[in-house]
């Protein structure tokens, strides 16, 4: 891999030692450090809805549970509270507020069940599906020994890439995150730099969105079916979270060469 870095402002810089990228937060400017474990946060709020579409389960805020060590998004039978028709509950947790450029990373362990996504993102849409910017770490729960990275930009997808992580993600925690910028974005696993994409490959999401995480099953459509697997209703499935971080980035430029993973689509 390929470091250029150039600091035309000398109050925040990024860290790139021994092939890692962190942000430094030298002038004291504030993160959102969010630890989940014991309680819900008044920063955070419980999904208690339905999506429909390619989802084949509600969001149940029953489903989002938190132990002394971190927090749990659970996929379940569907619970007897749900007003839906569905014959499962998924969970999801985001955050009340929206953030923009910067460094997102999260500590998690996700689930490991054919038909089933466990994930991180940030996203915005407005309620007539406008305004739709979306960036994605997401596991399908078919093959946790790979990470789809992906994102949307004013509603147009499809920039699905699958990288080989080289290890089991659903055994042991790990940190993924990704970097974005104005011009790029640049996914992270254990802090290392992985993929990126530039403004000269396709538009760039450029809306403050909400921090999220969630556990969904595919409706079993034969859509998700190709693109996730068969869901048949597995027992205890969750997905772990210690915590993620969110530290707001301006100014720096980047240069760097990637190699791997490769190109995939949901269609």
């Amino acid at each position: 891999i390929l470091f250029q870095i150039i600091f035309p402002f000398i109050f925040f810089s990024i860290l790139m030692q021994a092939n890692k990228i962190s942000l430094s937060n030298s002038d004291g400017r504030d993160c959102f450090y969010q630890r989940m474990a014991e309680t819900e946060s008044a920063n955070m709020s419980k999904a208690n809805w339905a999506n429909g579409g390619m989802f084949g389960c509600d969001f149940s805020k029953y489903n989002v549970r938190f132990t002394e060590e971190n927090m749990q998004l659970w996929l379940t039978d569907a619970l007897d509270s749900s007003k839906y028709d569905y014959a499962f509950s998924g969970a999801e947790y985001r955050s009340n507020d929206y953030f923009g450029y910067g460094m997102y990373v999260v500590d998690m362990k996700p689930a490991k069940a054919d038909g089933i996504v466990s994930s991180f993102f940030i996203f915005t849409r407005e309620d007539d599906g406008s305004n739709w910017d979306e960036i994605d770490i997401e596991f399908l729960g078919k093959d946790t020994t790979r990470v789809q990275f992906n994102f949307y930009s004013d509603g147009c997808g499809k920039h699905e890439y699958m990288y080989e992580l080289g290890f089991d993600a659903s055994e042991e925690f790990h940190r993924y995150g990704f970097l974005w910028l104005s011009d790029r974005i640049i996914w992270t696993v254990d802090d290392t730099p992985v993929y990126m994409v530039t403004s000269k490959d396709s538009m760039i999401p450029d809306s403050q969105g909400r921090i999220m995480m969630n556990i969904w099953n595919g409706n079993n459509s034969e859509k998700t079916i190709n693109w996730l697997g068969q869901y048949r209703g597995s027992v205890d499935i969750h997905a772990d979270y210690n915590y993620f971080v969110y530290t707001p980035y301006e100014g720096d430029e980047i240069d760097l060469e990637f190699q791997g993973g490769e190109r995939i689509s949901n269609d």
